[in-house]
């Protein structure tokens, strides 16, 4: 902020910690989000996950500041304690994103980290699953819907091909997790 860039913001919940630069309302409504999509995602498949562990998440303004920090062509990224030099669960994504609505990149990157505190040494297809299935719930009217059809840009997603189990299991690379 002293150099003219916008000011941050710190939102502290039961668990999460976000720092932001993103204006102080669309953090208010990103804190509530992401603690909803916690609630539904602890509390129908990760039940062992400990309530009182806090997730540091680094919202950043937009798509393009996010894609300073984040690499390739991923939308957020996650990270167990033991990955990054903070030392705790981390999410960074974009607080405001030019992706669908539908795209729930939120709950796919808290897939990642609940998970990986439940279930410490699990396949990289595993782990990419449930984040995929976790990407589409629907919260709303005080209820959570699991397992719409995936979509891509609004159409429903068509798989081409179909990988051999053998193959599935030997993934061990970015490359092969979709």
């Amino acid at each position: 902020p002293g150099k003219g860039g916008p000011a941050w913001h710190e939102l502290t919940t039961a668990h999460f910690v976000v720092w932001t630069d993103a204006s102080e309302a669309r953090a208010r409504a990103l804190v509530a989000e992401i603690e909803h999509l916690r609630q539904v995602v602890a509390g129908t498949a990760f039940r062992g996950a400990d309530a009182s562990t806090k997730s540091f998440v680094i919202a950043l303004c937009d798509d393009d500041e996010r894609s300073a920090f984040v690499p390739g062509d991923f939308a957020a990224l996650a990270s167990p304690p033991d990955g990054n030099l903070l030392h705790e669960p981390l999410i960074v994504l974009s607080a405001s994103s030019n992706l669908e609505a539908s795209d729930r990149i939120e709950a796919h990157e808290l897939v990642h980290v609940i998970s990986h505190a439940v279930i410490r040494r699990q396949p990289r297809w595993f782990a990419e699953g449930m984040a995929k299935y976790y990407e589409t719930v629907e919260i709303g009217g005080g209820t959570a819907d699991l397992g719409r059809e995936p979509t891509y840009r609004g159409q429903p997603m068509m798989i081409h091909h179909l990988e051999p189990i053998a193959q599935i299991f030997a993934c061990r690379s970015l490359a092969c997790t979709d």
